[in-house]
């Protein structure tokens, strides 16, 4: 297996789910990073069927 194969798994093995946010702001450039990284996730067929909301303020939502 190669090291970004072992990387994956390490990532797949240690995750988490969150059941509670904070609610200091998150970074821009973080918030830019996290979407970027999503966008070119691989989908089926190339379908990209992408729908983003971005909530800057809780009382907006």
């Amino acid at each position: 297996m190669s090291a970004s194969g072992l990387d994956t798994l390490a990532a797949i093995q240690t995750r988490q789910s969150t059941r509670e946010s904070v609610t200091k702001p998150m970074p821009k450039e973080a918030l830019e990073t996290i979407i970027d990284a999503g966008r070119h996730a691989p989908t089926a067929m190339n379908e990209q069927p992408w729908e983003l909301v971005v909530v800057l303020h809780r009382e907006s939502f």
